[in-house]
């Protein structure tokens, strides 16, 4: 059997099995690979910015929400409906008061009427 360099060849009974070793040569380049590939990842690790809090970013949210709630409701209060609701509850409130100003006229007038009857 022919021996290749960085292989090493165990035996098993009944079959010949080669396992692949790296040989010296080898292994320099591949350590100095994965150095630079840990700093490469330790740098741009240091270059992220850092993370706001998790308050930060619920008073963000929150202060988001607001204005959008906000101008929804700006948006709601200058439409035509909303103008139309306001006009009839308007006119209702007078109705209501104009109902009540004769309700009270009225059992005045019966209470006067009653009171010299007894």
């Amino acid at each position: 059997m022919r021996s290749c360099p960085g292989r090493l060849q165990t035996a098993t009974p009944g079959k010949k099995k080669e396992q692949i070793q790296p040989s010296n040569t080898m292994k320099a380049p591949l350590l100095v690979l994965f150095a630079l590939l840990a700093l490469l990842a330790a740098f741009a690790r240091a270059q992220e910015p850092q993370e706001e809090s998790l308050l930060a970013k619920v008073q963000t949210i929150a202060q988001q929400a607001a204005e959008k709630a906000q101008e929804h409701l700006t948006t709601l209060q200058q439409s035509g409906v909303a103008q139309q609701a306001r006009e009839w509850f308007t006119s209702n409130v007078e109705n209501a008061k104009d109902y009540l100003s004769t309700l009270r006229e009225k059992l005045t007038s019966l209470l006067e009427k009653s009171a010299p009857a007894a």
